[in-house]
């Protein structure tokens, strides 16, 4: 019984683990307002400025 207890109990936690970076992936997905709003910890104002910078760069002049 014990390996069959060790086997429920690893693919308890990898599942759990599973679910968590699915859900982790969608919340970064998110625009950065909406992450600052729902109070993501991941949310950084740097972050935001970086990448504002670099769209300005990357859009074309015309």
């Amino acid at each position: 019984m014990f390996g069959i207890e060790l086997i429920t109990r690893r693919a308890t936690v990898w599942n759990s683990d599973r679910k968590h970076r699915a859900l982790s992936n969608m919340i970064s997905q998110l625009p950065d307002h909406v992450q600052k709003d729902i109070g993501w910890p991941a949310y950084d104002a740097s972050r935001t400025a970086a990448r504002l910078q670099s769209e300005i760069r990357a859009r074309p002049i015309l």
